[in-house]
């Protein structure tokens, strides 16, 4: 639209010119405004995905973090004695004798909260090996078969 005729002194305005300028001027602000408000929905909608996505990745995240305390949670005996015996440099091979059977062995139980391994002896060359239960959470131990100076660790000090 042509406004220079407002800068026109020998402009004469025509009947009803006033409003339409109005409602042109009227029009043009609330489309300005219809604008504004829709990049600003636009704004929120985009800061909420935002937001929805961190709390879906935090969400993931922890469950990742739960499963790592789960699995970490989970063992052997087997597991169990093999670790210990690394610590030792013994091995599966040196071992004379065991209280427990292949399946028990290698049945799952919980090391903390759950108290659901079996008891055992296992005979190596060199150590025993045995379960220590201690305020809910199991574990393996040995000691030496053959007399020696070592003096072990007291069985469930902290």
């Amino acid at each position: 639209m042509n406004r220079s005729f407002l800068l026109d002194p020998e402009t004469t305005l025509r009947p009803g010119l006033m409003n339409e300028l109005m409602d042109t001027l009227f029009a043009e602000n609330d489309t300005s405004v219809r604008k504004e408000e829709e990049d600003e929905q636009e704004e929120e909608d985009e800061h909420e995905q935002e937001k929805k996505e961190e709390i879906k990745e935090a969400e993931q995240q922890q469950s990742k973090k739960d499963e790592g305390k789960e699995a970490g949670n989970s063992a052997t005996w087997r597991q169990e004695i093999a670790r210990l015996m690394g610590k030792y440099n013994d091995s599966c091979k040196n071992v004379e004798a065991c209280t427990l059977t292949e399946e028990a062995l290698d049945k799952p139980f919980q090391l903390y909260d759950n108290l659901k391994g079996d008891s055992f002896l296992v005979w190596t060359k060199t150590r025993v090996y045995f379960p220590i239960v201690h305020g809910y959470i199991e574990w393996c131990d040995s000691v030496s078969c053959h007399p020696d100076n070592t003096k072990p660790r007291q069985i469930g000090a902290y």
